[in-house]
């Protein structure tokens, strides 16, 4: 009785367990798996920052054309009705502002300017098209004005258009852009 409780013991010990191989070889490819995601690291954290500046770049455009739309006054008005609203941007700038078009000139002025944005990721805003064609000027206004949907897409030296691109650019992961229609549409692609 006492040899069969130790040959049962002697198979619990053994069957039990990892061997140093085993052991091995699991971290082994856990050292491998880690290389290569710490390797794409900086390429995953620069696509990720710069799908960040885009969303935030269309979110202020977005943003302009719902106070644009609406009732929203802005806070040092010297006249009664209630101004349109843009954005306004600079060709090779890391800088974009929002601003109230108080004057209805469908131009940027420092003194309309609500929020100034300033892309700190290291993107900037490279390129600006009107139509297909780099915009006269390097400048860029997009504005929104009551009671209608339709938005002026101003260029530079006063000129308007029907399609505006707003090109991001990230240090190292390439471009995207963003496109705003006349018709007010707003979108982000490649």
């Amino acid at each position: 009785m006492h040899n069969t409780n130790h040959k049962k013991t002697a198979r619990l010990l053994f069957c039990g367990g990892f061997s140093l191989i085993e052991l091995l070889v699991t971290m082994s490819i856990v050292v491998i798996v880690t290389s290569v995601s710490l390797a794409n690291y900086p390429s995953f954290s620069e696509k990720l920052s710069l799908k960040r500046t885009v969303q935030e770049v269309a979110l202020s455009i977005r943003q302009a054309q719902i106070y644009g739309g609406s009732v929203k006054k802005f806070e040092g008005a010297t006249i009664e009705d209630f101004p349109g609203y843009g954005v306004y941007f600079s060709e090779d700038s890391s800088f974009f502002s929002l601003f109230a078009d108080e004057d209805n000139d469908h131009d940027y002025a420092p003194a309309e300017q609500i929020r100034l944005f300033e892309i700190k990721t290291g993107d900037k805003i490279s390129t600006l098209k009107c139509d297909g064609l780099s915009c006269p000027g390097r400048e860029l206004q997009v504005v929104f004005v009551r009671p209608g949907p339709t938005v002026h897409l101003v260029d530079g030296s006063g000129g308007s258009h029907s399609v505006v691109e707003i090109t991001v650019q990230s240090r190292k992961e390439g471009t995207k852009v963003i496109k705003v229609y006349v018709t007010g549409q707003i979108s982000v692609g490649q």
